[in-house]
């Protein structure tokens, strides 16, 4: 709770499970019914702060854990207005999804990232093989290639190298259309 703010009932009833479980030993025959009802204690608490909350942040992944799925699928679950996704270049498409999916209702969805550069990062030979090394924000970025009117903006100045460095992706990726800026050149 904020300063001057009562704490909520539900963060109440959280503290009161956390407390309840920290009494009891780990031994204690008790242990696993308490730390379960802190949990759902703890989940209830969270989902209560999420429909509070003018602006959420979150991992794609973490979008999908337990506290947001709550909060979101109540009947009185916050209204998303807007996703900013962060790195959507590096995030494979099931990651991009779990954060979207929570925003049925969303009226925009803003993908910063870098296509040609760092695709997302597998582990997985099936995961390759499936087509999870492309993100989705790639799928989007390419399909928009040929068309006229593409949602698709290249950020046509960098700011953090130094020419001499900065050369080689100017040339390679983005066909000289990226400049440095001049404060780049001072350095």
């Amino acid at each position: 709770a904020a300063a001057g703010e009562e704490p909520s009932e539900e963060a109440v009833a959280c503290r009161q499970a956390y407390e309840r479980l920290r009494a009891c030993g780990v031994r204690s025959p008790e242990f696993e019914e308490r730390r379960s009802e802190y949990y759902v204690a703890l989940t209830k608490a969270r989902a209560a702060e999420v429909r509070q909350a003018d602006v959420i942040f979150s991992t794609c992944v973490s979008a999908r854990r337990t506290a947001l799925l709550e909060a979101f699928y109540q009947k009185e679950a916050p209204y998303v207005r807007q996703v900013v996704m962060d790195e959507a270049g590096q995030a494979p498409e099931p990651e991009a999804l779990c954060l979207l999916t929570l925003a049925k209702f969303a009226q925009h969805a803003v993908l910063f990232g870098d296509h040609k550069q760092l695709r997302p990062i597998l582990k997985s030979k099936v995961a390759e093989q499936a087509g999870m090394g492309i993100s989705l924000f790639e799928r989007l970025a390419v399909s928009f290639q040929d068309g006229i009117s593409s949602p698709v903006s290249l950020l046509a100045q960098q700011y953090r190298m130094h020419p001499s460095i900065s050369q080689f992706s100017r040339e390679h990726f983005y066909g000289g259309r990226v400049k440095d800026h001049p404060s780049v050149l001072e350095r």
